[in-house]
């Protein structure tokens, strides 16, 4: 492998998790797994308030 590819090819595990969540969102989209743009902010609002954002 070039040395470039395996630079960019090293994630945090941070990252890692990320891909898998947005990975999942991608499949759920895929099936017709969505909602209402309004719905989901009103989803994201509410969990934020228990993060004290």
């Amino acid at each position: 492998m070039a040395p470039l590819v395996q630079e960019t090819a090293k994630y945090s595990e941070r990252e890692e998790k990320l891909f898998r969540e947005l990975d999942k969102g991608i499949d759920d989209m895929e099936k017709g797994n969505t909602i209402p743009h309004e719905d989901a902010m009103k989803q994201i609002r509410e969990r934020l308030k228990g993060y004290a954002v």
